[in-house]
């Protein structure tokens, strides 16, 4: 009888066992299936220019800091927040009177933020430093003059031009990590007046890389959280560029790379898009100059004025 209860335990025991591989199996193909999809999701309906496909550099192993209250992006004077001035037929889509930083060099954002960075200065020297702008931004993160790990610093020296350093940034209500992007990959070809093409280019590299950077992440790890851009002006441009031709090509490029499936994704993590343009002239240009892109495309599309947005 002893002999029969043993092995109906381990019956049970093996029964138990084979039901819990077969539930974790079912999750693992789910998990696969919803991440197959997200990434096809990222193929634009229409055909997207060139991209790098390279691999990510290996991101860093730092524990997570508690999350912050609201992973929403909201200026810290909120009389500001109706300024902001929402971009026509792209949801989640805001431009801001405000730069990245405020006058004090202190962060204009709270939440989980990723932030767009171009410079020089960790590609070239390989370390956290570069113009005004992004060593104020190192400063407020607290990463200013560090070196960038050595697993970066490998991947930039087989001529990665792109990295997300997997850092988590961190301050009162809000956590920050960076995605920087080498500047004269991208503008250092530009001739023409407009530089549309290549700004169209460096925004849809820069969105994919982004969001492949957020779908690779560690579960749990900015589920939610708002992407900040800022504008490029005339300054990144070799050359006499005006800032007229500058706000075009930005609004062209932008318009273009968070169209279609792109958009969608963005929408599906309930990621907010907040362009930060530095003042409030810069801002009311690029919301006019990008309805009339947005207008060029619907009529090139076929659709009228009344017609549901893109």
């Amino acid at each position: 009888m002893r002999e029969d209860i043993k092995i109906t335990l381990i019956v049970c025991g093996v029964a138990v066992l084979l039901l819990g591989l077969a539930a974790l199996l079912y999750w693992l193909c789910k998990m696969h299936a919803a991440r197959k999809a997200a990434l096809e999701g990222v193929q634009d309906e229409e055909e997207l220019p060139p991209v790098d496909e390279s691999p990510l550099p290996p991101r860093a192993e730092s524990p997570l800091p508690p999350r912050a209250e609201s992973p929403l992006f909201r200026l810290e004077d909120t009389e500001l927040g109706p300024r902001n001035i929402p971009v026509s037929g792209m949801e989640s889509c805001v431009l801001s009177p405000e730069g990245i930083l405020n006058s004090e060099g202190e962060p204009n954002w709270s939440g989980n933020v990723i932030l767009v960075d171009f410079t020089e200065g960790p590609f070239r020297e390989g370390r956290y430093t570069g113009e005004e702008a992004s060593n104020a931004l190192y400063r407020a993160l607290g990463i200013f003059g560090d070196p960038v790990s050595d697993g970066v610093r490998g991947y930039l020296s087989a001529g990665g031009s792109a990295f997300d350093s997997g850092m988590i940034c961190e301050g009162p209500g809000w956590r920050a990590c960076v995605v920087h992007l080498e500047r004269g990959v991208f503008f250092g070809r530009i001739t023409d007046d407009p530089p549309e093409d290549d700004v169209q280019e460096a925004c849809l590299w820069a969105l994919r890389r982004v969001c492949m950077s957020v779908l690779s992440s560690k579960p749990g790890d900015f589920d939610s959280f708002t992407l900040l851009i800022p504008f490029l002006g005339p300054e990144i441009y070799p050359g006499n560029v005006s800032q007229s031709a500058a706000i075009g090509a930005f609004a062209n490029g932008f318009r273009i790379a968070f169209c279609g499936q792109f958009r969608a994704l963005l929408l599906s993590r309930g990621i907010q898009v907040v362009v930060c343009c530095g003042d409030r002239e810069t801002q009311l240009a690029l919301a006019e100059a990008m309805d009339k892109v947005r207008q060029k495309m619907d009529q090139e599309a076929g659709k009228t004025p009344d017609s549901p947005a893109r």
